[in-house]
């Protein structure tokens, strides 16, 4: 019996000890990277967007996984749409350049909640994230 329970305990160790590896390095999860301005940010798996409200307005800055910011001609936003709940299809968004952020203005048209999609092109590489977001008032 004391066999069989060493090699439980034993087994439990060793299960133990392999999951713990396996999630070393996994640290560019969403949430893991701070925002330097204070705003909500979305990874995605060559950039991240970080994303603040300011009245109607919308900034959007490109950072890197370890939050710092990218110059804005290193980055290419290949396409922008907002779409809120009761729309049947999602309306595209232009994207002005200002010094080292990106502003978009949507109207929601009263809705409380809508969603923004933006398509990225950073170092050759495509990603696509997406934000929900509550106009303030």
């Amino acid at each position: 019996m004391k066999k069989i329970v060493s090699a439980l305990v034993g087994l439990s160790l060793s299960l133990f000890a392999v999951s713990t590896q396996a999630h070393e390095g996994h640290d560019h999860v969403p949430g893991s990277v701070k925002a330097p301005h204070g705003g909500s940010v979305q990874v995605g798996k060559n950039l991240a967007l970080e994303l603040l409200q300011d009245g109607e307005s919308i900034k959007i800055y490109p950072i890197t996984h370890e939050g710092k910011l990218i110059a804005l001609k290193d980055v290419t936003i290949k396409s922008a749409q907002a779409k809120t709940r009761k729309m049947k299809a999602a309306e595209k968004i232009s994207l002005e350049s200002l010094n080292d952020f990106y502003v978009a203005k949507f109207d929601p048209k009263s809705e409380h909640r809508f969603e923004l999609l933006i398509e990225t092109s950073y170092q050759g590489k495509i990603d696509s994230l997406k934000f929900q977001i509550e106009p303030r008032e």
